[in-house]
């Protein structure tokens, strides 16, 4: 791994280059084709330093080093792999010979665990092929054929390779960043955030304290709605059917308009809603009986679901889940708008796309069926629903409204959530006002959803720092000391050990080849080295504090393993060389240490 600075992220050190490319020395035009083709705020995360143009050949190849490495960052957390930091320049260099610059550079770049170098590398390959593309005098026509060569070059195969299920682990991952916690990918979408003791896991946006018995319960909606309902909380009135017949009795003594949906699915897939009608009742039945064996058939509730982000005890987010529709400008008509949104759209990176907008031949009885043609001009602002509701298969415009919530209706989903134990939940709330109290407008939760996407746009990532202090008040990490020296490092580092402990701590010592338990038994490991034994103490959540003990210089070898030290002792480095070296190393990642 090599040498490395505090970072919240391990590093590695890798070679860019050489190779030959044209790049534009022109840099403010550089980076107005990378907002071009990546949108405004591709880089929210580490924004690269938007400096005047270059003076000279080794300010302009430092530049260039920036952006590939920043666009390779991007790229790979296009395809959900978390590499929330761009790495660190270490050299960068440019030689101007015909028939093009020759470049190359050092950095030290972010390790995922579970991701081949090989991905990432292939991130960089992409990164230096965009570069060229933004240098090449392309205009924005020809950006759609490159950003889908990008997504079919890299993003989807390096998504594929790291077998990410969800959409919601990278943002939680990106929160952990924000937050300055410690976070490991441990595969699939399923991230460690902190260390020992204070750690948490997570998949998707569910957390380990999730209650096991309440998340199977909200996965059948008649379940979660019978519990509800006996808590006191507002549900619509539901009855599982098992057949078309049932369906149709059912549909009778609840009275038009009816709600058919599968039982156990997610994403409002299979959802039929305002039904009026027998022939209706039977064709959303037969597509809700193709998804799950049983059929829930529930009262109709006039309103729009809103999403309610209930984490540990608090409302965090409230989003108003409208169908996908356009706002009105009084001079173009929907058939226009929709055409002006839908390219607006297509020139977005396809990992970036929303479900495009129906054509207006497509809706033409929708429309009809409210007065309105394709051809009509909506007045400014007005807005004109393309869709009955929002879906996963459809879409829609999600409008926050968090500010808006009323107590009462921010109290039911707190407890709905507290019922069931979930610490991270997605209540859907059906109302047609979330600023009016349930008990006065009809107000019903349709579910309460364990593990509930969860993604917000880079103006509002504060957000995502939010929900990980939600779930780690504590700020998820431990202690971890370094002591460095020779023989008698050992027993100044169980010297501090026993400190700890009599502190009421679980304290864990370790050196290369062995791992301490609080009581000073041996642990035994298939761990080899201080690196991966510390690494593998911070996965222990009996772990409260470790002391390292560095009796040689491999840490200048392997990195460190954490980004954070609470202290390093030198008093055993006896004035050797290596001792020496290595403390002034690793004092760069105590909390005032230099970097």
């Amino acid at each position: 791994m090599g040498y490395q600075g505090p970072t919240r992220q391990p590093l590695r050190r890798v070679q860019i280059g050489p190779f030959r490319t044209h790049i534009d020395d022109n840099i403010e035009r550089l980076d107005a084709r990378l907002e071009s083709l990546f949108g405004p705020d591709w880089d929210h995360l580490e924004p690269v330093a938007r400096q005047p143009a270059p003076t000279d050949d080794n300010v302009w190849a430092r530049m260039i080093g920036e952006r590939i490495l920043a666009v390779a960052a991007y790229l790979q957390r296009c395809a959900r792999i978390p590499a929330m930091t761009s790495g660190q320049l270490l050299e960068a260099n440019v030689l101007r010979t015909p028939p093009s610059p020759e470049w190359a550079f050092a950095a030290e770049v972010p390790v995922v665990d579970g991701v081949a170098p090989r991905i990432s590398n292939g991130a960089y390959a992409q990164a230096i092929r965009t570069l060229a593309w933004c240098s090449s005098g392309a205009d924005h026509p020809g950006a759609g054929a490159f950003q889908d060569e990008l997504e079919h070059i890299f993003v989807k195969p390096a998504g594929r390779a790291l077998q990410e299920t969800g959409k919601s682990g990278i943002f939680v991952a990106m929160g952990a960043f924000l937050a300055d916690v410690p976070f490991a990918h441990i595969g699939s979408g399923r991230y460690l955030l902190g260390w020992g003791s204070r750690a948490v896991l997570t998949h998707r946006s569910s957390v380990g304290t999730d209650s096991a018995i309440g998340c199977k319960i909200a996965t059948r909606k008649s379940v979660s709605a019978d519990l509800l309902r006996i808590a006191g909380l507002p549900v619509p009135e539901n009855h599982l059917v098992g057949s078309e017949e049932q369906a149709v009795k059912v549909s009778k003594r609840l009275a038009w308009p009816v709600v058919v949906k599968p039982n156990d699915r997610e994403r409002g897939e299979g959802v039929t809603i305002g039904i009026r009608s027998e022939a209706g009742l039977l064709e959303a039945f037969a597509q809700a009986k193709h998804l799950s064996p049983s059929v829930l058939v529930e009262k109709h509730v006039e309103g729009v679901c809103h999403r309610v982000l209930v984490v540990r005890g608090r409302v965090l987010l409230v989003v108003k889940r409208n169908p996908q529709q356009v706002e009105g400008d009084g001079s173009r008509s929907i058939e226009a708008l929709i055409d002006a949104k839908n390219l607006e759209n297509q020139r977005k990176p396809p990992w970036a796309r929303a479900a495009a907008l129906p054509a207006a031949s497509e809706i033409t009885e929708w429309l009809a069926a409210r007065g309105l043609e394709p051809g009509h001009i909506p007045e400014q602002e007005e807005v004109v629903p393309l869709r009955l509701f929002e879906s996963a298969l459809w879409g829609g415009q999600p409008e926050v409204v968090t500010e808006r919530i009323h107590p009462e209706n921010a109290d039911i989903c707190l407890r709905a959530a507290a019922l069931l134990g979930i610490d991270v939940a997605g209540i859907d709330l059906i109302t047609t006002d979330i600023s009016v109290p349930w008990q006065e407008n009809g107000a019903v939760i349709n579910e309460v959803n364990h593990a509930p996407f969860f993604a917000v746009k880079p103006q509002r990532k504060h957000l995502l720092r939010e929900f990980v202090e939600a779930i780690l008040p504590d700020g998820g990490r431990i202690p971890v000391h370094l002591v460095i020296g020779g023989e008698s490092a050992f027993e100044r580092g169980r010297e501090l050990q026993a400190a700890r402990c009599a502190d009421g701590e679980r304290c864990f010592l370790t050196v290369g080849n062995a791992t301490l338990r609080p009581d000073g038994s041996v642990m035994p490991s298939t761990m080899d080295g201080l690196y991966r034994r510390t690494s593998s103490l911070l996965l222990d959540r009996t772990v409260d504090s470790i002391v390292m003990v560095a009796e040689d210089d491999s840490l200048l070898e392997t990195g460190m393993p954490v980004d954070r030290l609470q202290s390093v002792d030198e008093t055993c480095t006896d004035g050797n060389d290596w001792a020496h070296r290595l403390a002034v190393w690793a004092r760069r990642f105590t909390q005032g240490g230099q970097a």
